[in-house]
């Protein structure tokens, strides 16, 4: 029997089916019984979501279906290369989710200056200063000179 024939509504078949060649998704019915069985989820959820990722997200899309922990990415960090999933990702979008503080701190204020540059981080600071704290700034540096 050929994959092709398997039932799309027995668990039995959900690990034959998950073994399709990749784009050969397997049929919806299988991954929605998937996610609508606790059992089914834990043991199968990962690897619909690593061989079959556009399944995945079809089905993610539907929140009755799939609760948030569904899969678990601290086990599929383990095995997978993330390095083009991390590139592949937008930029902007990380730092949101992160937030900007938790960002600088790991890389360190310092690491951020001497990227940006000492010039351009004094420059945009003084564009963000009010008269009154220019002033206080210029007294400050006064005092620190010899």
């Amino acid at each position: 029997m050929a994959y092709h024939d398997l039932p799309d509504d027995e668990e039995d078949s959900i690990p034959l089916h998950l073994l399709r060649k990749p784009g050969d998704h397997p049929p919806r019915r299988i991954a929605e019984l998937a996610a609508r069985t606790d059992h089914l989820k834990r043991a199968y959820g990962v690897w619909f979501a690593t061989l079959h990722p556009e399944l995945w997200k079809e089905v993610g899309q539907m929140p009755e279906l799939v609760p948030a922990d569904w899969i678990q990415w601290d086990e599929v960090l383990k095995n997978v290369n993330v390095d083009p999933i991390i590139k592949a990702l937008d930029t902007r979008r990380v730092i949101t989710v992160l937030g900007l503080d938790h960002v600088i701190q790991t890389a360190g204020l310092g690491q951020v200056i001497q990227t940006a540059g000492a010039e351009k981080v004094a420059e945009e600071l003084l564009n963000q200063l009010t008269p009154e704290q220019q002033e206080q700034l210029r007294r400050r540096l006064e005092k620190k000179s010899p």
